[in-house]
């Protein structure tokens, strides 16, 4: 049963080999014709294409912190989900096919550092990465896509976490992820 998270990690990679757009959208004729899978690694892989590059995000990441804290607490409120990723996260995870997840945790980050990575795109000199970023429609659909992931995500850190697990963990787990899965 340890090997379960491996079988879960392959059976991911191979959905992810397969997933297509189903939905169609006569507005956003150009995501239709994008790879979702494939853009989202690109335009991480940009973002992180040089030292240069992952500084000066780091820096919009930091400096966006900093202001959204200041405007919280000039307000005497609390900081919502995506300001608190910016106050946790200054990086930007590649997609590492040896490290189960990663795909998951790479899109996660990203959506969580999206208006980061928007503000980044959009100085000059960063027309490739301006190009790369994901249009309306594909921000609106990738959350749901993330909550499929996560599913496989949790299955596996659970059964990771074990240091024998057996059926006793692994079918309850199984029943649910197939039954979560069912639902979406």
């Amino acid at each position: 049963f340890s090997c379960f998270p491996h079988v879960i990690n392959i059976a991911v990679k191979t959905g992810l080999t397969r997933l297509h757009v189903i939905e169609f959208d006569e507005n956003d004729m150009d995501a239709l014709e994008r790879d979702l899978i494939s853009g989202v690694r690109q335009l991480v892989n940009a973002c992180r294409a040089s030292g240069k590059r992952r500084e000066a995000l780091r820096k919009i990441i930091i400096d966006m912190r900093i202001q959204a804290q200041e405007e919280r607490q000039a307000n005497g409120q609390q900081m919502d989900e995506s300001e608190e990723i910016l106050t946790r996260v200054v990086v930007l995870p590649r997609d590492v096919d040896t490290q189960w997840s990663s795909f998951f945790l790479m899109v996660d980050r990203l959506l969580g550092l999206y208006p980061a990575v928007k503000e980044f795109a959009l100085q000059p000199g960063n027309e490739e990465i301006k190009s790369l970023l994901l249009s309306d429609w594909e921000l609106i659909r990738r959350p749901s896509s993330s909550i499929v992931l996560q599913c496989f995500h949790l299955v596996q850190e659970l059964v990771s976490a074990e240091k024998t697990p057996t059926l006793a963990v692994f079918l309850p787990l199984y029943e649910r992820l197939i039954s979560n899965l069912k639902k979406l």
